[in-house]
């Protein structure tokens, strides 16, 4: 008997025996189920997890059993019965043993295929974006082999990089691989790892019918997208549609010849394209794009003019979804602002300088692009801590949401995976879906939901911005920017060609725009769209799929205010909510928790973080498989960490090692203490340091704050650099005084000056630069050890080459100017260049480092401590061309010229208070005339005789010491 191996599923009848082989080609022959492709966002995954998504709302398929009162079909009444009809029922039968049936393959042989649904939905869980991508490349035409290694989007067909991937509400896929019930049914032959393909021939018909004419259909078939083998102009895998937390338009990035900027609207010139790449956890380019999905091929959002065009993208609007910032307890802060929280995921830092951890989703997340433009940032910009291992989006390996060598706080692949990284990050600020938190982390008591405060919306502009959560009352009531809940988007789902066609089932009469390539694709859109606009509470069935859209999402109708379009923070005020439907899911959704009304409802402390085990870590523990706390207790890892929950417990926020609920510059002494008892010195325990509760505290969860697991050196400047509060911001100065005083001088082992100059208390602060990387945003990374020529040049790119500044200062509570970029070999947007702790940075942190630490003079371009006619020379041998302070560019443009030489002789002219280069009486008129005047450099200022940028007596001494010397020959 003659078999064929273009089967679905599949069993093949040998010899009267079926015999279960690997699922990997097709499906759609002989009456097998439609095939539907879902690739996007983990919007849809508890609803698709839900058989109440499958069930027929409008007789799709024909038999006069649905929902509705009348079929969309037939016009004939409908019956319904127990459950109505399943489309794709769920069930525990293994894959592959589900009512088979014996059917002519159509070659001679037969297969033995199950039919107990109609329909198979296959549904892979990879971002928003990245499933817009995929649409767009792959909802054309039929792809057969993998193509992970395709393009710009790793994740494009590759099942390795999957969040969760589904057939017909059963999972067959989980993070990177198989995985759930259906796990044995993960095929690596199909892209993506697919159990079933679809079929050219089968896609233009409806459910039920047998007969194949292209007359009848009026549209093109996909052709072969990528190979030419195993049937791909016949079969294979084609998006139908993309699960999009947001509109196309505001997933897509837009060139239009403009300029990338964060504050940039969708269709924005510049929109979507941020140039900056990531880097790894020691600063080195590792090269994770930041552009938003690509429209190629052809590819057109829809305008109102294109709708015939089969290359035209349509959103297909589902819901609003809500997206909530959530925060470790770790933070000590649950309140933010819009503004403050959108400078937060731009630089890496609050606009006070404080060093948080922002955990982010990939730019190829939905729920990313719907939190970011919330807050009117453009998402390419949106990169927290812009860390990835190996340039690709952090998915498939778990470990790297552990603390430990492989951690990587960012670009995160999936929701389930930003949690994780959460869970993780004691000092962590984040974003998901709101609705997870009911189910997976708030009502656990692992992470909190922060208050947002609406400092950004327009028309009307806010007045008294309030803290409010995403509690579903603050998320319907909202038409009011002050006192409701905006961050979120309006979810779509993104097809090629329109649903709504009239000639589709549940179409629109009169919609003649483009028809989809999938009929059957099509007919269970509308099967959503209306089941969710015509539910009626108290009228139809219950377990429906518009009362599951109400349970699970937010009906735009139930809003007082129409969600935004094209202006991500405007919103139609004038709307008029659906009330009866507002009370049903103001009483049913899962934000009526009181979790997300208040704060640390469930929890004061939370959990301890994870590490990844199989290390010895700083505290001893064989292999890292527990934290312990000082008195030998044992602290197990994702563990409540305790407590009353009126008195916070010891190890509950980040950094405070002093034990007074805050974290600031007072803990540096406690922090110390500690370092000492892990370096082997005196133990930090409460009989050696009374009054600070040391027992009760646990080192690395206190204190490892670059999360590698260990508290060490790195964590000590991290504090210094970024959690040294003062006030109310960062002062870094301050910080790393405080921290050699602790220690007894010099606790980084700074290098001797080379000016001669001896190494003061704080004097690491300024060594900024010379290791070769950067990790502006996560970590101070590029310290070498000492003082010099490259930390000069690193600060002075901040504020004079810096494109983002204009006034020669970078002002870092300013997103405009604080904005990371590269340029020309500079790197941007570093906080750690402020080194006299006022949070600016500009001509006197040069001074700081030149004057204040070497002790010299911007005369002294070999930076030997003296300003002569060597360093004349250089400046002179390097004329002309570029070059930083080394090669004698001493104003930081980046360019020796004539300035330079200018600055480096009137330096070099001792004594010189009025510029002349002649040390005179006239001099001594000048210093007179601006005594007590204080200057930044790099020129020498009327009266300023020694360079020191300060007009005193000791310029009065500096002229006469120097009387009648003539430096006009230089």
């Amino acid at each position: 008997m003659k078999t064929s191996n273009r089967n679905a599923l599949v069993l093949l009848a040998a010899c009267g025996t079926a015999v279960s082989i690997a699922p990997s080609a097709l499906a759609g022959r002989n009456g097998e189920a439609k095939v539907i492709h879902f690739s996007g966002a983990t919007l849809l995954e508890d609803l698709v997890s839900s058989p109440a998504f499958y069930r027929d709302e409008i007789d799709i398929d024909g038999d006069n059993i649905c929902f509705a009162a009348t079929s969309f079909t037939t016009g004939m009444p409908c019956s319904f019965s127990g459950t109505g009809d399943q489309l794709a029922p769920t069930g525990t039968l293994p894959f592959s043993d589900r009512n088979l049936v014996n059917v002519d393959d159509g070659d001679g042989g037969s297969v033995t295929l199950f039919q107990q649904h109609e329909i198979s939905v296959q549904y892979r869980a990879i971002g928003s974006v990245n499933g817009l991508q995929e649409l767009i490349d792959f909802g054309r035409g039929f792809v057969c082999t993998d193509d992970g290694a395709s393009g710009d989007y790793p994740s494009q067909i590759d099942g390795s990089n999957i969040d969760t991937a589904w057939y017909n509400g059963e999972q067959f896929g989980n993070n990177g691989g198989p995985g759930g019930a259906l796990s044995a049914e993960y095929t690596p032959d199909n892209p993506g790892g697919f159990p079933i393909r679809s079929v050219a021939q089968d896609l233009s018909l409806p459910i039920g019918a047998s007969t194949f004419d292209a007359t009848d259909t009026g549209i093109t078939f996909p052709s072969n997208g990528v190979g030419t083998t195993d049937d791909c102009f016949t079969d294979g895998i084609l998006i139908d549609a993309a699960p999009v937390d947001v509109p196309a338009t505001w997933a897509a990035n837009f060139d239009g010849g403009g300029t990338p900027g964060f504050l940039n609207n969708p269709l924005s010139p510049g929109y979507g394209r941020n140039p900056n790449v990531s880097v790894t956890v020691d600063g080195q380019v590792d090269g994770f794009s930041s552009f938003l999905a690509t429209l190629t091929g052809g590819a057109q959002l829809f305008n109102g003019a294109n709708g015939a065009s089969p290359d035209t993208l349509f959103d297909n609007p589902i819901a609003f979804g809500p997206v909530a910032t959530i925060v470790s307890f770790g933070v000590g802060q649950n309140e933010f602002f819009y503004s403050e929280h959108r400078h937060g995921l731009v630089t890496g830092r609050l606009p006070n300088g404080e060093n948080l951890t922002f955990v982010t989703r990939d730019k190829g997340s939905g729920t990313r692009n719907g939190h970011n433009n919330s807050l009117d940032l453009d998402p390419s910009w949106g990169n927290g801590e812009n860390i990835t291992r190996n340039g690709v989006r952090s998915s498939a390996d778990p470990s790297e949401n552990l603390l430990g060598s492989l951690w990587v706080p960012g670009n995160a692949g999936g929701s389930g995976i930003l949690e994780a990284k959460m869970r993780s990050a004691r000092g962590g600020v984040g974003y998901t879906g709101a609705e997870r938190g009911q189910s997976r982390w708030l009502a656990a008591g692992q992470l909190d939901v922060a208050g947002m405060a609406n400092d950004v919306a327009r028309n009307p502009a806010p007045v008294n911005p309030q803290f409010v959560r995403p509690f579903i009352d603050n998320v319907v009531f909202n038409d009011d920017s002050d006192t409701s809940f905006r961050i979120g988007g309006p979810a779509v789902l993104v097809t090629f060609g329109d649903p709504r066609n009239e000639n589709e089932i549940g179409g629109v009469i009169g919609n003649t725009n483009a028809r989809m390539r999938n009929a059957t694709a099509a007919a269970f859109l509308n099967n959503y769209r209306i089941s969710s606009a015509n539910f009626n509470v108290g009228q139809n069935p219950p377990f429906s799929p518009g009362e599951l859209a109400s349970l699970e999402t937010i009906a735009f109708e139930a809003l007082d205010a129409g969600a935004p379009a094209l202006d991500p923070v405007d919103y139609d005020e004038s709307a008029v909510a659906n009330s009866n439907l507002q009370n049903f899911v103001r009483f049913n959704n899962a934000l009526s928790d009181p979790g997300y009304e208040f704060a640390n409802f469930y929890s004061v402390n939370g959990i301890s973080p994870s590490r990844l085990q199989g290390v010895t870590y700083t505290d001893g523990v064989v292999n890292g498989t527990n934290y312990v706390r000082q008195n030998g207790a044992v602290i197990s890892y994702a563990s409540a960490l305790g407590g009353n929950p009126m008195i916070a417990d010891r190890n509950q926020i980040w950094g405070d090692f002093n034990n007074d609920n805050d974290r600031d510059i007072d803990d540096v002494n406690c922090m110390i203490d500690a370092w000492n008892d892990r370096e082997g010195g005196t133990p930090w325990t409460t009989a050696n340091f009374p009054g600070t509760d040391a027992d009760n505290a646990c080192i690395e969860i206190l204190g490892d704050f670059n999360g590698d697991g260990n508290f060490d050196v790195a964590d000590v400047r991290y504090f210094a650099d970024g959690l040294a509060i003062v006030g109310n911001k960062v002062d870094r100065k301050a910080g790393f005084t405080a921290v050699d005083s602790a220690f007894g001088g010099n606790f980084f082992g700074l290098s001797a000056h080379s000016t001669g100059a001896s190494v003061q208390n704080g004097d690491a602060r300024a060594d900024v630069a010379g290791s070769g990387g950067f990790a502006t945003a996560f970590q101070p990374v590029g310290f070498d050890g000492s003082v010099n020529a490259a930390d000069i040049d690193h600060v002075y790119a901040q504020f004079v080459r810096n494109p983002s500044v204009a006034d020669n200062e970078l002002d870092w509570a300013d997103t405009n100017e604080a904005v990371p970029g590269v340029g020309g070999g500079d790197v941007f947007g570093d906080f750690s260049c402020d080194i006299n702790g006022d949070c600016l940075i500009n001509q006197a942190d040069v001074d700081e480092i030149v004057k204040v630490i070497l002790g010299t003079t911007y005369g002294d371009v070999n930076l030997d401590g003296v300003a002569n006619a060597t360093d004349i020379s250089i400046v002179d041998a390097n004329s002309g061309n570029a070059g930083g302070w080394a090669q004698g560019d001493v104003n930081g443009d980046g360019i020796v010229d004539a300035a330079d030489r200018g600055i480096v002789v009137g330096h070099v002219c001792g004594g010189d208070a009025d510029g002349s280069l002649v040390v005179n009486f006239g001099d001594i008129t000048a210093a007179l005339g601006s005594f007590n005047v204080a200057y930044t450099g790099p020129a020498k200022g009327l009266g300023d005789a020694n360079g020191d940028c300060v007009v005193n007596f000791a310029d009065i001494t500096a002229i006469l010491g120097a009387f009648n010397d003539n430096c006009t020959g230089f």
